[in-house]
């Protein structure tokens, strides 16, 4: 199709050039609708802006517009897109440098050792903050990366101590944190046959807790959680009921949080052997077989003897004899060091000392663990009245029926500690 022919040109003299500034001169609404200006080749332009910017986009050539307003709005335009163009090369530019780019990580497998503490509740961005100031990673982007890249391992981290490496990679640092191997547990050990005192001198060895809050929470012990059986005698209440165990603990714990901790272990204990209901069926209150378990627990609670020693103390309590036993003995003198006692302080006046007082001591003379807790509600049957251990490497206890037969197991004990010196 050709063309549309230009607008023709009235007839008359042509008039005189524009000057330049009437180009951006503003001109009445009406008189801009109906007036018509001629430029230098003759032809007829309209001096409206909006027609003139769509001519630059039109593709018939029915409306002309000035050349030189042409050229401006060209190169806004092209100014316009330009800088646009620009703003977004350099966004996109940064975006990817942010994706491509690698957070500064190590290599190998770390220097040396280090422990560091992660709180309860710590986020990633937390973890990697300390993992950088121990110089565990190279960055915390590094670490917080390798949390993206493996989340589910990340969910395996346990607050607390860990024992990590210096300078490790990051996604290695990650697999550590989650390894319950690495994590240092603050753990305090109480052996079974300790009494409260020994108990709380190794508490406050190992947490620091102090002996004098200790006591305190022992005097008044409504909060522990004792059985309802419980007999709190006035000198230790507690004597019995602090399982030995070892107990995890944090730098907060209190003297009542671990104290707590113990009973609790006891009571999960007794309740397992039904110790309660077996001590009434051999007709004895589950204190009284309390006291008992203690007695056996530091006479020598090896599994294949403590039943037959349950045995010996049940059968002289029936024959009103005396229990004779060195353990309550050193209860009462605050002596653990030796195997038996001297004449001297067999004599020693107190409810404890059982060469004087018929029937138990007034309360347990140590915190017993499992075995003699359920020996002592499940004696042996028979009519043994005696025991002595004859070999303290190996724990082999004999019994006997008889004085005689005690003496000589008593005499072979002797012996072994006269080629054992120092041992007893």
């Amino acid at each position: 199709m050709q063309p549309a022919p230009a607008l023709g040109v009235p007839a008359g003299p042509i008039s005189p050039p524009m000057e330049f500034d009437s180009i951006f001169r503003d001109t009445p609404e009406s008189e801009a609708d109906e007036e018509f200006y001629e430029d230098e080749a003759g032809e007829e332009i309209i001096d409206d802006p909006e027609e003139a910017v769509n001519g630059l986009f039109d593709s018939t050539e029915q409306v002309k517009s000035h050349p030189i307003r042409n050229t401006l709005v060209v190169l806004l335009c092209l100014a316009l897109v330009g800088g646009i163009a620009f703003v977004g090369f350099t966004k996109g530019r940064d975006l990817i440098n942010t994706w491509s780019a690698k957070a500064p990580d190590y290599e190998g497998s770390g220097g040396e050792e280090v422990i560091i503490t992660i709180p309860k509740g710590s986020g990633a961005s937390a973890m990697a903050k300390i993992l950088f100031e121990a110089d565990v990673v190279k960055s915390e982007e590094s670490f917080t990366e390798a949390v993206k890249v493996d989340p589910v391992t990340f969910d395996e981290i346990q607050a607390g101590k860990h024992l990590m490496l210096k300078q490790m990679p990051a996604a290695a640092a990650l697999t550590r944190l989650a390894d319950s191997q690495f994590v240092q547990r603050m753990q305090v050990t109480v052996p079974e046959g300790y009494t409260v005192a020994r108990t709380f001198a190794r508490i406050n060895e190992v947490t620091g807790i102090s002996i004098e809050d200790l006591n305190a929470v022992a005097a008044e012990p409504s909060e522990l959680g004792l059985p309802e059986w419980a007999v709190l005698k006035g000198d230790d209440p507690l004597e019995g009921f602090l399982f030995p165990e070892t107990y995890a603990y944090e730098d907060n714990s209190t003297a009542t949080t671990m104290l707590k901790l113990m009973v609790v272990q006891f009571n999960r204990n007794v309740d397992g052997l039904e110790f309660a209901e077996q001590a009434k069926a051999l007709g004895y209150k589950p204190y009284e077989a309390l006291v008992v378990a203690s007695i056996i627990q530091c006479e020598g609670a090896y599994p294949e003897y403590a039943q037959d020693i349950a045995q010996v103390i049940y059968n002289r309590l029936k024959a009103k004899m005396l229990l004779q036993m060195d353990s309550t003995v050193h209860y009462a003198i605050n002596n653990y060091g030796s195997v038996w006692t001297s004449p001297e302080q067999r004599k020693i006046d107190s409810p404890y000392n059982t060469y004087l007082y018929k029937g138990l001591p007034p309360g347990p003379i140590a915190n017993p663990g499992t075995v003699a807790l359920s020996a002592a509600v499940n004696p042996t049957q028979g009519k043994l009245l005696f025991f002595c251990t004859v070999n303290l490497d190996t724990g082999e206890t004999k019994f006997a029926t008889t004085d005689k037969g005690h003496e000589e197991n008593r005499a072979e004990l002797r012996a072994w500690c006269n080629a054992n010196a120092g041992r007893c």
